[in-house]
């Protein structure tokens, strides 16, 4: 969708950032950030055509020395000198500031190299924008909202799912009721997330909205129950649906996902 969009449309990638599986949800509780995987994700498909280059920036490392093998490889990605000075410069800030009991173990390089330029900016939004200027990315990346939240959920059954990786892996014979969002870990309470402004006037700008194939209660509903999100994606008449291939939860068609979906826009 990107290759084919970006040259004839200005594209704006919506996501949240709640994301905190394996080595993501360790660095979001030990630097009381968002989750950077979708972002890093998105930040590096930009070197789609650049296959050694994307798995590079993709594998993990499981010791602070491996990031010696990193740097040769690096070399070696037909990038240019500057871009390789950006993302050493990113990695040896992360590698500086984290503490001797910090365990890089399983943790993906485009997580530290967003971690690392976090560090410098100090600022979600402004990290993200300093990244795509770094590395030309053509197209905007926007967050729902831009603060510290945790995702949960609860079950048909009454029983709670404690974070976003349990929402995938846990219970999976049991049907969501609903999603909530809580400024702190293991906080099970509701609290209201209202839609960022720079990111709503970037939506009114939006002529065709693609809902891409993603886990709908981990990661599409949390956009959506973002407040003013709904108002804002009605305005935009045009809509196309990406469903995942695999099952999820206890959905066994596209159209009982669909279905859920409206629940939400309507």
């Amino acid at each position: 969708i990107i290759e084919i969009f970006k040259k004839e449309h200005e594209l704006r990638l919506l996501l949240n950032a709640y994301d905190d599986g394996k080595s993501t949800g360790y660095i979001k509780r030990k630097f009381n950030i968002l989750g950077p995987s979708d972002i890093s994700k998105n930040i590096i498909s930009n070197f789609s055509e650049n296959k050694k280059l994307y798995n590079l920036l993709d594998s993990r490392i499981n010791s602070v020395k491996d990031i010696v093998d990193i740097y040769k490889e690096l070399e070696s990605c037909q990038l240019s000198i500057d871009k390789i000075k950006i993302i050493k410069q990113y990695i040896d800030k992360f590698i500086i500031n984290i503490q001797d009991n910090y365990s890089v173990s399983d943790h993906a390089i485009r997580n530290m190299i967003f971690v690392g330029c976090y560090l410098q900016q100090k600022d979600i939004k402004k990290t993200i924008n300093k990244l795509i200027e770094d590395f030309d990315i053509p197209y905007k990346i926007l967050l729902n909202n831009y603060n510290y939240m945790n995702l949960w959920a609860k079950t048909e059954n009454g029983n709670i799912l404690k974070d976003e990786n349990a929402i995938i892996t846990e219970r999976l014979n049991e049907k969501i009721d609903n999603v909530y969002l809580s400024n702190k870990y293991l906080d099970f309470t509701e609290q209201e997330v209202l839609l960022d402004k720079d990111t709503e006037e970037n939506i009114k700008k939006c002529d065709i909205l693609f809902f891409s194939a993603t886990t709908l209660y981990s990661s599409l509903v949390p956009t959506l129950i973002t407040k003013n999100m709904i108002q804002s994606l009605n305005n935009i008449k045009t809509r196309v649906f990406m469903i995942n291939l695999f099952q999820e939860r206890s959905y066994f068609t596209s159209s009982e996902i669909i279905r859920d979906i409206y629940k939400y826009l309507y």
